[in-house]
């Protein structure tokens, strides 16, 4: 009787902390899923209105500055979100550690990467001052992003409700600063300056809600840990400038093989096409413990979570870019007026690729859980070949529609068919999620 009262109360217990944790992550989720929601309208809304205002060629400036200081925004971010939020979920390290070598490295980060973002738009276009102006502004951007080591800690702990109350204040008055930029007719130099403050004003929201938790030890410098993380990190890094690389290189290689204004017509349809690309992203970064503690676990369990996510992410974006296809045509002419009204092609064919990208963004709950970050080094390195060679073909033939057709292109190669090559059993699974008879024939088969 004592051992079936014992296991009785066990499983009462395992059950009651199952449950918490279940509503810890969906609470987390919501409040993921109302940031990304919010960013969403609010991006549309704005972004639609400022290409309107300032037209296809000076927004097409704009984006070409944007674009260019990504690539070193990232550079300075590190690429080891994912990686820090790991170790900060497991128990026994030490988090102050982590979060001290963390900022610090994303701290020489930003100042090198500054440096060298100066000396190449320098290089590229030297006798282009207000290009040079606000690839300048919008790049020391990076270094108040390094205050965003802060969220990895919320984010390992599962509470994101702080840092999106933060951050989505950031980004409403900045969004708000636009509007009052658009009304009083300012300058497109001025939209740079603006996402600058915007950096500014998420660091300091941040650093004022982590003060006030009840955290007694100080972030601190360990050389083992900084030697640990850039040596696992690397991968992490290389993997994100690649996906800058390949996601965006299409609009610089746009500005200099057809022109700044077709950049300015392809730039302002991105925003309808990639809103939706937070879905993913906020739906595996929060089942993302779940999933590594399945893997440890049992492998067999894991693959069976794997596949329910490929499929339920593929025919979600199928969805969407359905829906998108037949609703293109009116969103321009309502967002964004005549001036972009014959476009309307490039986002039926840019919002493809959310297929692809959903099925590469579930594929990496498996690269983290199996520690196979190198596979991501394989595939965003031959996706931005894909991307630049396709662009380099498409773009001097149809323009702007070349580069949604070699955006689409590139993330079938680098999500899908490359794993043919790289992870077999990842492919079949993708498949079988975008042809689900296929899993209803092998269940006949096998009766």
């Amino acid at each position: 009787m004592g051992k079936l009262f014992s296991k009785i109360n066990f499983e009462f217990f395992l059950k009651s902390f199952q449950n918490t944790l279940f509503l810890k992550i969906a609470k987390n989720f919501g409040w993921l899923f109302f940031d990304k929601i919010s960013r969403m309208i609010i991006s549309v809304i704005v972004g639609s209105w400022t290409a309107r205002y300032l037209g296809p060629e000076r927004y097409g400036e704009l984006a070409y500055a944007i674009s260019f200081a990504l690539f070193f925004q990232t550079a300075a971010n590190l690429g080891i979100d994912a990686l820090v939020v790991g170790k900060l979920s497991e128990s026994k390290v030490d988090k102050e550690s982590i979060l001290g070598v963390t900022l610090r490295l994303r701290i020489f980060a930003a100042i090198l990467s500054i440096f060298l973002a100066l000396v190449l738009i320098a290089l590229l276009r030297p006798n282009e001052p207000r290009a040079m102006f606000m690839v300048f502004i919008i790049v020391c951007g990076s270094l108040f992003q390094s205050a965003e080591t802060i969220d990895l800690w919320f984010q390992s702990q599962i509470q994101s409700r702080k840092t999106v109350i933060a951050k989505l204040s950031a980004y409403l008055i900045s969004s708000l600063l636009r509007v009052l930029m658009i009304l009083n007719f300012a300058p497109v130099e001025i939209f740079a300056v603006v996402y600058l403050f915007e950096f500014q004003l998420t660091a300091a929201f941040l650093y004022f809600i982590y003060k006030k938790e009840p955290t007694e030890r100080k972030w601190k410098w360990d050389g083992k840990v900084a030697t640990l993380l850039l040596k696992d990190g690397w991968p992490y890094l290389l993997s994100a400038l690649s996906v800058v690389l390949y996601m965006r290189i299409d609009q610089l290689m746009l500005a200099r093989l057809a022109s700044v204004k077709e950049l300015g017509m392809y730039s302002a349809m991105l925003p309808l096409s990639t809103a939706w690309n937070f879905i993913p992203v906020i739906v595996c970064s929060s089942i993302l413990p779940v999933f590594v503690e399945t893997y440890a676990r049992s492998t067999s369990e894991f693959d069976s979570k794997l596949f329910k996510l490929f499929l339920t992410l593929t025919w979600l974006a199928i969805g969407i870019s359905v829906a998108m296809y037949f609703a293109s045509e009116y969103l321009i002419n309502f967002l964004l007026g005549e001036k972009y009204a014959s476009y309307s092609s490039i986002l039926s064919v840019h919002v493809l690729t959310n297929i692809f990208l959903y099925l590469g963004v579930a594929q990496n709950q498996w690269i983290i859980a199996a520690k196979k970050g190198k596979l991501l080094i394989i595939r965003t390195t031959a996706g931005a070949f894909i991307s630049i060679a396709s662009n380099a073909v498409l773009i001097p033939i149809h323009g702007a529609l070349g580069a949604a057709w070699a955006a689409v292109l590139t993330q079938l190669f680098s999500a899908v068919i490359l794993n043919l090559l790289v992870a077999r059993k990842i492919f079949y699974m993708q498949i079988s999620a975008l042809f689900p008879v296929i899993v209803l024939f092998k269940k006949l088969s096998a009766k």
